[in-house]
Parts: C-alpha cells; sequence; structure tokens
C-alpha cells in the first residue's frame, strides 16, 4: 500500500502543478486497513461518493470483483492440570486441533471456493499447566458470489456437529468481522471510462477478482463501486521477499493522472 499510496500522492501533485479547474475527485489516506477499517467507515459516513479506485497490489490488473471475508474466532475448554500429571486433565489445545481439522475437512470438501488461513492459536494458562482454554482465530476469504451467511451457518453446523462426535469437546464459534464480497458490472460508465484510459495506456483489460480483504468491501457495503487497481503483486505481500517494481508504481501514477483528467 505504500506504493499504491505513493502513486496516487504523485498523480495529485501533477495534477496541481497543471494548474486550472481540478476534477471532481478526492484523494483519502485512511487509516485502520486490515484492522478496524475505522478510517474507511469514517470516510463512507462523512462524503457520499459514487465510486472509488483503491491502490490495493494487484501487478496493475484493474479487479472489479472482490472476494468476501469472515474473521473466525473459536474457543475449546478444556480441564486444568498440573503439567507433569496430563491424564488428570482435559487438554483445551487439543480440543482445538481436533477441531480444526473438522474445520480442514470442511473447506477442502465445500463447493464455496473459500480459502482459509489460520493466523492465531494461544492456550490459557501459560505456564506449567494442562491448558483450560485455548482461542484460534481463522481468516477466510470467499468468491464474490458465495454467500457469507450461507457459509456462517455451514462453518455453525461443523462445529456443532464436531461437538456432538468428539468425546469431551467443549467449543464454541463467534464471527469477529464478516463482509460480503461484490463484483461491478463492466457497463457502469464509469468501469467504461476506465478501460478507455487503460488500454490507452498500453494495458491489456482482462478484470480480476480480488482475493484477499481491503477496504473495498467496507466501501461497498457503504454504497460505493470500488475498483481494485495497483503496483505490486499480492503475493509477495506480508512476506520476507516483499517488494515493488519502481516503474509499476510510475505507471501507476501516470494511469490515475490520466484517468483524473478524463473525469
Amino acid at each position: 500500500m505504500k506504493a499504491g499510496c505513493a502513486a496516487t500522492i504523485e498523480a495529485f501533485t501533477a495534477l496541481a502543478e497543471r494548474g486550472g479547474p481540478f476534477p471532481p475527485i478526492c484523494l483519502a489516506l485512511v487509516v485502520g486497513e486490515e484492522e478496524e477499517g475505522d478510517g474507511a467507515k469514517a470516510l463512507v459516513r462523512k462524503l457520499n461518493f459514487p465510486w472509488a479506485l483503491i491502490a490495493e497490489p494487484t501487478n496493475m490488473v484493474a479487479c472489479l470483483g472482490h472476494y468476501g471475508y469472515l474473521d473466525v474466532s473459536l474457543v475449546t475448554r478444556g480441564k486444568r492440570a498440573h503439567s507433569s500429571m496430563p491424564e488428570l486433565g482435559q487438554n483445551a489445545i487439543e480440543n482445538m486441533l481436533k477441531l480444526l481439522l473438522e474445520i480442514t475437512k470442511y473447506a477442502a470438501a465445500t463447493k464455496h471456493g473459500v480459502v482459509y488461513n489460520i493466523r492465531d492459536l494461544s492456550g490459557f494458562p501459560g505456564g506449567f499447566v494442562v491448558p483450560d482454554a485455548c482461542q484460534a482465530y481463522i481468516d477466510v476469504h470467499l468468491p464474490p458470489e458465495a454467500s457469507v451467511d450461507t457459509l456462517k451457518a455451514e462453518l455453525e453446523q461443523v462445529v456443532e456437529s464436531a461437538a456432538e462426535r468428539i468425546a469431551s469437546l467443549d467449543a464454541h464459534i463467534r464471527f469477529e468481522e464478516s463482509y460480503s464480497g461484490y463484483r461491478i458490472s463492466e457497463e457502469r460508465g464509469f468501469i467504461k471510462k476506465l478501460r478507455t484510459v487503460y488500454e490507452s495506456r498500453g494495458f491489456s483489460w482482462a478484470p480480476q477478482d480480488f482475493r484477499s480483504h481491503s477496504d473495498g468491501n467496507l466501501l461497498w457495503a457503504g454504497g460505493v463501486d470500488p475498483i481494485i487497481l495497483g503496483p505490486g503483486r499480492l503475493e509477495l505481500a506480508h512476506t520476507p521477499e516483499e517488494s515493488v517494481s519502481f516503474q509499476q508504481v510510475v505507471q501507476a501514477a501516470d494511469l490515475y493522472l490520466n484517468l483524473a483528467l478524463a473525469l
């Protein structure tokens, strides 16, 4: 996102240096992305705008579709005991591992095309004891057409069924955040204008779906059409090899500038 921010700021700097009337656009840099989303939520409350372009890393491919997102919290309970006498207790982490195996089986068999990642797992209390509580968090991404509500119901059923079949499994599921996916029609006037400018800068028009979570989900829920298009590759983000081609940053700034002028 640093590269995307740099490209949008450069485009606005070039617009300002041109002089004359400014296009009917604004630049918003908001906080809370991948966290509470409080910046995007405040933006849609305070301003009324029909579309947005978000400079997430898409390798300069226009994404008109966006995956939905579920932030899932799982809790299992056990019985605390001294670490040297585990047979007197019930290990909540072992229970969680059994539950996660059921979730994994479901995800592999489902037709929704979900993508999931177990991002955190913690047992409580710490120390030389058999933990009597365990919590895990799972990120779940689902294709634009998939129903978030249906997925919630099925995950709840997986947990309920596991608790019935597996001895001593005390398990609970909660959804911290959930956002529906979306797909914007290529027949929208702004999309047609974007395509014209996009192709004029030498890019081949082949829209895709953005697979990750972003502020696009929040803006869509607020009545905005968010297009995801920016420099960098999503598969390199959050990795030791994370990097962005400076040439792409320049291409992005040029594209944003010419799109603004086309408005």
